[in-house]
């Protein structure tokens, strides 16, 4: 599940948006089993909940902050009063870390499965929009990414897109010193094909993988460049001289030894 690697800051609050109550109670499931301080908002809670909530927010904001790091919600609970009260005094005092949007292709949905609160989110986003969004859905595609692309887009702002097997994530609002993982370094050669494929094509790229031993510094090498990639490798074995000199170029696979 994409959505279980997301980790909190403290003092910092993400909102996490998911489409349907059984999996809200999945993630909240998730979070209590962490152990991460979270709060749900969605039809299940009561409305005096919710008031307590915002009471809480607007009166002691840091002390909300450390009481959750996580709000769960829903689209249509998301656009209701209550929450954009929270969110906004969040995204004013620079404690709203990030919002997350799961199954983001019912924006684009006009099916049967049409959500129409997905579409008020993007109105709403605008508004709070120095804020990181994460879109993903195993059903995102292209022209759903380039839209949300274009109304979530601010100058000076990053914008990555990635995809994978199981599902296509667009991330945005990425600031350069944000890590990407690509743990599974292995399945990682597969995904980093697609992703050249459908996003880079001749464009530059980079990509950082830490590991944590010299064989398997040695072992990763060997992988990624029978794959065609060139490969920088940064460890304990360079000397002074070599790391000082150490040219990294865009378009390679620089591996670090943690």
């Amino acid at each position: 599940m994409f959505l279980s690697s997301i980790i909190p800051e403290i003092n910092e609050l993400t909102v996490i948006i998911l489409p349907t109550l059984i999996l809200c109670d999945q993630y909240i499931s998730i979070c209590t089993n962490a152990k991460l301080p979270y709060t749900a908002l969605n039809s299940n809670v009561e409305e005096s909940e919710k008031k307590l909530l915002v009471e809480e927010c607007l009166n002691d904001l840091k002390k909300f902050c450390e009481k959750y790091n996580i709000i769960i919600t829903t689209p249509d609970t998301f656009i209701g009063d209550d929450c954009r009260i929270i969110v906004s005094t969040l995204y004013e005092e620079n404690l709203l870390k990030r919002i997350v949007v799961d199954e983001a292709h019912l924006t684009f949905d006009h099916g049967l499965t049409f959500r129409p609160n997905y579409i008020k989110l993007l109105t709403y986003f605008i508004t709070i929009n120095k804020t990181q969004f994460i879109f993903c859905s195993g059903s995102l595609i292209i022209k759903a990414i380039t839209k949300i692309s274009k109304i979530c887009h601010i100058k000076n702002y990053n914008t990555l897109r990635g995809s994978c097997f199981k599902s296509n994530i667009i991330i945005i609002h990425i600031r350069k010193e944000t890590l990407i993982d690509l743990s599974n370094y292995i399945n990682g050669i597969k995904r980093l094909q697609i992703i050249r494929k459908n996003y880079f094509k001749e464009k530059p790229f980079e990509v950082l993988v830490i590991v944590r031993s010299l064989k398997k510094v040695k072992e990763c090498t060997t992988i990624f460049k029978k794959n065609g990639y060139s490969v920088t490798t940064y460890n304990s074995t360079l000397t002074k001289y070599e790391k000082k000199n150490l040219e990294i170029n865009m378009n390679q696979i620089i591996i670090l030894l943690l």
